[in-house]
């Protein structure tokens, strides 16, 4: 479990992208312990990560979290949740993410962008959902819209693959200011062109 405060900033672009499924090929890159999301008193089911995908084929990026019991808002984080990929790239030294935050009385955001020191850039709008019967977010972009940080190109190594859970604090309407519950990260890299069960 790692604890730490981000705040989310940028401009907003719009992206259109469906994500695919592939059961046969492979999948949970990452897997982690369930109980382990403590954000007050106790662990969070709705943001307690029990495992998670990310892949890239050199034209879309798509992640899956899923979660022990997903909900929009808990008596622990009840201005929302954020649920988050962050993955390195070669050629920038910064993380990259998807960031998928759920509202109070709101539409929920879906972000991309880069992190900076524990700011969260958002270079714009992601594709995706919160799928409440299934416990996860799956959400997805175009490589391209990453292109001034990163290529993703086919055979490139990501690194540092890390799915986070997060409590939603201050604003709802603003909904920017987050605090780490859960962390689990990948035993390898993810490398762009590998089918995956979220992105053939």
């Amino acid at each position: 479990m790692k604890i730490r405060a981000a705040v989310l900033t940028g401009t907003i672009v719009l992206a259109t992208l469906a994500t695919s499924s592939h059961a046969e090929a492979p999948c949970n890159i990452i897997k982690d312990d369930k109980g382990d999301a403590e954000v007050l008193t106790s662990s969070d089911d709705a943001m307690d990560i029990v495992s998670a995908d990310l892949a890239a084929n050199g034209k879309e990026v798509a992640a899956v979290i899923r979660v022990v019991k997903l909900k929009k808002t808990t008596d622990q984080s009840p201005f929302g949740i954020a649920l988050t990929m962050l993955w390195t790239a070669p050629g920038f030294d910064k993380p990259l993410f998807m960031r998928g935050t759920t509202t109070v009385g709101g539409a929920d955001t879906l972000k991309y962008g880069y992190q900076d020191g524990n700011r969260l850039i958002s270079l714009g709008d992601a594709i995706g959902t919160f799928d409440l019967d299934k416990s996860e977010l799956r959400i997805s972009t175009f490589t391209k819209n990453f292109a001034a940080q990163a290529k993703l190109a086919s055979a490139d190594k990501l690194t540092a693959v890390t799915a986070e859970g997060a409590a939603i604090y201050g604003s709802p309407a603003a909904a920017t200011l987050s605090l780490a519950a859960d962390s689990a990260a990948a035993k390898a890299p993810v490398v762009v062109g590998t089918e995956s069960c979220i992105l053939k």
